[in-house]
């Protein structure tokens, strides 16, 4: 159970869970005695007596040490806003929002289960019918997983799926030869479990996942033997002495042990992180400690294997096997295969990362001057307040753990029963970001096979990851906005980085990915994994990588999409691939400068080029000489996607949102190469001077007689910098993406894009006046949101542009950084 909370992660986590708690139900089952003598004497009620006394035991220790836990998490965190509800939680639906007791859940199943049992043993005389309530009411634990919407109080599902677990062990008191096997039979009966632990999938008895749920049984069955029969080994080889005491002592006072681990878990990890300076020290400590376990199971599990496989196979060979003994040698053979597969998976999943993978380029970040811009305060406060609504308020809450229709709505799907199930839950688990699973994002293909997954589950997220680490890695992080200390800001971004790349299918069968959009979720994401690397766990990191590499590969033989085609003929009509490709190509930049020494760096840097140069390709550039980057631009480009004038075709409008968005994702690469100290292509800005013409310059009237005078970009009655945006047609997105118009107007006050502004004004002009609008947004409430009603119609608007603030802050920091060198 310790092991199990102290989270080594990986197949370690997997074959602890398989049967630790599940061994707990059985044991206490164990103990159960028809005639309740021990704990009820003579009572005139024995049922009765039996839960007052279980009551004492579990009910009295769960409020008591619940009560301490809390306290000592109220006193760390006394400055969070949701102070009120790990003590709801505590009180009601167990203890998911309160990670220093996640514990305690046992006591409160345990006793339901007692009393359950007690109950049915009491009123139930027949044998048969006794056995066939228990079933069903196990079957009612298992089938509430899939569903239940919600998670029943005090691990109301555990305590049903435990009481066959406890009938089990009930029944195994009348059969105690079985926990006395030799230390060979219990050594060669632990090698099978373990395979057969792996051959099933994961399983948590606290959350309600079980795999198969038959092979669960079996393989919980085979652990309590094992286990019994190696404490029966361990007893007599130490009896009498001290070694045995101990053991004894824990075992009696083993609930105290089970309510407290968990801070001692907490306070050794602080302690080592001072010890050590740093967590990544004591992570490669307990990678080490993961790994030698490991090894040794899988080494110890394949020689028992092998040496029955060679007898089996020897005595078949000399003609002395009957027919059963074929089947012996063929379980032996299958074994064999299974065990040599999982230690395969195991070490490859633990060392693709050294094996796949050159050494991981990470920027110095002491060259750089991530002190706050003074000159730009009110863009950091601004941040500042938005890291507040993505920490407090959109991590609270649960709808946006789940699909939408699409991406222009917040409406749910129809999840089935345990989806919506597993979306609650990993709402709790956001909050209760200590807890050691995995969280969990309804986004996978067999859950929502006919809708395109994440759009909206998973592309919000992915920006939170990116505006989260720039905001922690370049000191824009504010506690006393946010109420949430830094470290567990920290905390929570790498939980959720980490989440999100495992959830990729590179990592997990059916997971996201290989979609349209899902090189943009990548990147961010990759992009948190590498500004946090040092905070994230060796697992986690090549979860980040594969992801990366996965999603970048898929570029390298990628037919580029266009707009037009190199006759100038419209081919994609009404809707331009500017934006698709400038987000697709950051996903290339930053496989590049992370993985330089990667055989596919130079495939991706070419792909990188081809799609940074097609985004913003006007029909002339087809047939142009000039030399970007080394590439000759007319031999690249099979096509164009914005027009002549700077303008672009996206929803069959000529569109000032996807003008921007297209800057916005090429600024992306500029970004990432400026962090990696290389030098920043120029293709990331190629056209750009074009478009922030047509944004300052254009008169909307040749698209639009009813605009005629007008600009996308306002301007006042003497033709200063107004805060309105227009565009031909109607804003199908809302109009008020003032955000993504002053990314641009940084990138062209920066790089110098704006020499067709109208004399006298800047690019520097437009964004004050356009920043200043999105600070009279924020101020609009207490909550760092941006938007209002009416003024954002896509579902994950808020945090695009708290991303598109983000870029803008970090093109400051490498201005400012350029100016010094």
């Amino acid at each position: 159970m310790v092991m199990g909370h102290i989270g080594f992660g990986g197949e370690f986590d997997h074959f602890i869970h398989a049967f630790h708690m599940p061994m707990f139900f059985i044991v206490s089952g164990m103990f159960f005695e028809p005639s309740y003598k021990r704990f009820c004497g003579t009572s005139a009620n024995p049922c009765s007596s039996f839960l007052k006394r279980k009551a004492q035991t579990l009910l009295i220790p769960y409020v008591c040490f619940g009560s301490l836990h809390y306290a000592l998490w109220a006193l760390r965190h006394w400055r969070t806003v949701n102070y009120l509800s790990p003590l709801l939680h505590l009180m009601s639906v167990n203890t998911y929002a309160l990670p220093y007791a996640g514990a305690l859940w046992f006591l409160t199943a345990l006793f339901l289960t007692e009393a359950a049992y007690c109950i049915i043993f009491r009123c139930v005389r027949s044998e048969y019918i006794r056995h066939a309530v228990i079933i069903l009411l196990t079957l009612a634990g298992h089938a509430a997983y899939y569903f239940c919407p919600v998670t029943l109080p005090f691990a109301g599902g555990a305590a049903l799926v435990g009481l066959g677990l406890y009938h089990i062990g009930a029944m195994l008191r009348q059969h105690s030869r079985l926990f006395t096997l030799s230390l060979g039979k219990t050594l060669a009966l632990g090698t099978v479990t373990g395979a057969l632990i792996f051959l099933n999938g994961y399983v948590n008895v606290r959350i309600g996942v079980y795999g198969f749920v038959p092979l669960f049984y079996v393989n919980v069955l085979l652990s309590c033997i094992v286990g019994m029969s190696l404490a029966e080994i361990l007893h007599r080889t130490f009896q009498g002495t001290l070694i045995d005491g101990c053991l004894q002592s824990v075992g009696k006072n083993s609930i105290v042990y089970l309510c407290l681990n968990q801070i001692v878990i907490l306070a050794a990890f602080k302690l080592s992180g001072r010890v050590f300076g740093n967590a990544e020290a004591h992570g490669k400590l307990m990678l080490l400690a993961e790994h030698c376990g490991v090894l040794a199971v899988s080494m110890v599990a394949l020689m028992f294997i092998s040496v029955i496989f060679s007898r089996t196979a020897l005595k078949a060979a000399l003609g002395k096997s009957s027919s059963p003994r074929c089947l012996k040698f063929a379980v032996c053979s299958a074994l064999a295969v299974l065990l040599l597969t999982s230690a395969g998976v195991n070490f490859a999943g633990h060392y693709r990362l050294k094996a796949s993978y050159a050494d991981v380029h990470l920027p110095d970040w002491s060259r750089i001057d991530t002190s706050p811009l003074q000159d730009k305060g009110t863009l950091r406060e601004i941040i500042a307040l938005s890291t507040k609504y993505l920490l407090v308020t959109r991590w609270n809450e649960p709808h946006w753990y789940a699909f939408s229709q699409n991406s222009n709505t917040s409406a749910p799907l129809g999840l089935s029963a345990a989806a919506r199930r597993n979306v609650l839950r990993s709402a709790e688990s956001f909050r209760n970001w200590r807890d050691n699973d995995y969280l969990y994002v309804a986004n996978t293909l067999e859950e929502c096979p006919d809708v395109v997954p994440g759009e909206s589950a998973l592309r919000g997220w992915a920006h939170t990851c990116f505006i989260l680490s720039s905001v922690l890695r370049f000191n824009i992080y504010e506690e006393g906005i946010t109420g949430i200390p830094k470290d567990d800001a920290v905390k929570m971004v790498c939980k959720l980085t980490a989440t999100l790349a495992r959830n990729h299918c590179s990592n997990s069968h059916g997971g996201w990915g290989r979609l349209w959009q899902s090189a943009l979720w990548a990147e961010n994401i990759a992009f948190a994994g590498w500004l946090m690397w040092n905070d994230l766990s060796e697992q986690d990191r090549a979860f980040v990588l594969n992801m990366l590499v996965y999603e970048a590969d898929r570029f390298i033989g990628y037919e580029v999409p266009y707009y037009r085609d190199s006759e100038g003929r419209v081919i994609s009509p009404d809707d331009t691939k500017a934006e698709e490709n400038a987000w697709n190509s950051r996903i290339l930049a930053l496989a590049a400068c992370m993985l330089p020494e990667h055989e596919h760096c130079r495939l991706w840097e070419a792909k990188l080029a081809e799609l940074l140069l097609s985004s913003t390709a006007v029909p002339e550039d087809t047939s142009s000489e000039r030399s970007i980057d080394g590439v000759k631009v007319g031999d690249v480009l099979h096509g164009s996607n914005i027009n002549s004038d700077g303008t672009v075709m996206n929803h069959g409008l000529y569109h000032i949102d996807y003008m921007t968005t297209t800057i916005e994702g090429m600024t992306g690469t500029a970004i990432i190469y400026a962090l990696a100290g290389r030098k920043v292509p120029e293709s990331a800005f190629f056209n750009h001077d074009i478009i922030y013409s047509a944004l300052v310059n254009l008169d909307l009237g040749t698209y639009d007689s009813s605009k005629a005078g007008h600009h996308f970009y306002g301007r006042t009655e003497d033709g200063m910098p107004a805060p309105e945006l227009d565009m031909p047609g109607v804003n199908d997105w809302g109009g008020k993406w003032f955000t993504s118009c002053y990314l641009a107007d940084t990138e062209a006050e920066i790089f110098g894009l704006d020499k067709d502004c109208p004399e006298g004004l800047k690019a520097s002009d437009w964004a004050d006046v356009h920043l200043k609008e999105v600070m009279l947004m924020v101020s609009r409430n207490t909550t760092g949101k941006i938007f209002g009603e009416g003024e954002n119609y896509f579902v994950s608007g808020e945090t695009y542009a708290m991303q598109n603030l983000c870029k803008a802050y970090l093109l400051r920091v490498y201005n400012r950084q350029r100016k010094e060198d």
